[in-house]
């Protein structure tokens, strides 16, 4: 089922006896005003179509990467020098089968969001993808209010770091931009505030390209576990207040994280959809293009930037030319002030990879099963605290704790349980 089909048969049943079918399907702005979720709307009362048009599309992708491969090359959804490309080389290498069929259902991704959206790409190591998991499915469970079934957080919810426009930010460390010796440490120096991307889809440069992480399941700043754990161990006292209970949560998230990094040899690919009315309006863009290492471009003038951004999104391929800043000759990147994709209306947050279908639900339930255990322990700290009081006001805080292990005996299993 391609996406059109997929798209017909949740989304325009009452169109199924119309002789122009094909045409009105096929036409990217009735597909885009008719799913997409209006950006100035109440986007949880009109969402359901949108939701259907995702289950539809994640519903046909196959377990099998070379029978997915099959699929998308015969939905014809792949430019031709791509689509000859992979079949050539994906019969040849395993690896490439798997990249490629990742990168066809981004493509599909893309297809569905393009007239109202900017599609950018985001390659990550298959460990870290849990952090992310452990993110959204704490919004669910202590901010649903916050949460979105359409968006992966790259942050904690409540990190504030920085969710300025990008002019304010590229002014504000403007001073640190121009000095040659902080170049190779921009990234490095805001890498809680920055999110490397690409802009041009199909860019497969080594070491500076969503595909090369994705390929190679790398990350730039989370290597070890110890990095990880502390990630986790600092998101977690954002809801529990014993350091002790979230470290043994974390080392429990680590553990997980190890066993998703042997699952497969590739990573994780996300599709980040933020809408063009966003970005097009100097005061609520949260993106800049920029050479290697996360420093603003300015080869380019800045007048040109969304005719540049169309350009790269529309397959042409943009390139840095080399100067001070930059003595490479590579194409241009993008970087994304990431806070500002928790609280930014109407972005949108796809994650695909090379796990079969049943393998992501295992992992996703293992994820639940961890914040459950968060929030079984903030309730019983909590249920603690309150009960100690009240013994301390009676004048029996020493009658209490002789019988905490009992009481968190009994009332631990009552709270799991509810």
């Amino acid at each position: 089922m391609n996406l059109l089909n997929a798209v017909e048969k949740f989304i325009f049943p009452e169109l199924n006896e119309a002789n122009d079918l094909n045409d009105t399907l096929n036409n990217e702005s009735f597909l885009n005003n008719n799913i997409i979720t209006p950006y100035d709307s109440d986007e949880f009362s009109s969402l359901d179509k949108e939701l259907k048009a995702i289950k539809a599309i994640q519903d046909s992708w196959k377990d099998d990467l070379s029978a997915e491969n099959d699929r998308l090359i015969h939905a014809n959804f792949f430019p031709r020098d791509i689509r000859e490309k992979i079949e050539r080389l994906s019969r040849r290498s395993p690896e490439v089968a798997q990249s490629y069929a990742v990168y066809g259902r981004l493509w599909e991704l893309k297809n569905l969001y393009s007239d109202t959206h900017y599609v950018f790409t985001h390659g990550q190591a298959s460990h870290v993808s849990i952090l992310n998991k452990i993110y959204k499915e704490s919004l669910v469970s202590f901010n649903p209010q916050l949460a979105h079934p359409l968006k992966i957080p790259f942050r904690s919810s409540s990190s504030s770091i920085c969710n300025d426009n990008a002019e304010n930010f590229i002014n504000k460390y403007l001073i640190d931009i121009l000095k040659t010796d902080k170049l190779s440490w921009f990234d490095h120096d805001h890498r809680d505030e920055l999110l490397s991307v690409d802009s041009q889809f199909w860019n497969d440069q080594d070491s500076e390209s969503a595909d090369y992480f994705f390929t190679n399941s790398g990350s730039v700043n989370i290597n070890k576990p110890e990095e990880l754990r502390d990630l986790l161990i600092k998101h977690f006292l954002k809801y529990l207040s014993s350091e002790k209970a979230c470290q043994l949560l974390a080392d429990k998230a680590v553990e997980l994280a190890k066993k998703r990094k042997e699952e497969t040899t590739a990573g994780v690919m996300y599709a980040i959809c933020i809408p063009k009315i966003l970005i097009q309006n100097d005061q609520t863009n949260f993106t800049y293009p920029s050479y290697r290492l996360g420093v603003p471009c300015n080869c380019h003038p800045l007048k040109d930037r969304i005719k540049l951004l169309d350009h790269m999104q529309n397959g042409h391929r943009i390139v840095c030319q080399p100067q001070r800043m930059c003595r490479y000759n590579l194409p241009m990147q993008y970087r994304i002030l990431a806070d500002n994709l928790n609280t930014a209306k109407g972005v949108r947050i796809f994650s695909v990879d090379t796990l079969t279908k049943a393998k992501q639900n295992e992992y996703d339930q293992e994820v639940k099963d961890l914040v459950k255990e968060l929030k079984l322990c903030t309730l019983l700290l909590d249920l603690y605290k309150k009960i100690k009081t009240d013994f301390f006001a009676m004048g029996k805080l020493h009658a209490f704790e002789s019988q905490y292990p009992q009481f968190i005996a009994e009332y631990g299993t009552i709270l799991a349980e509810s």
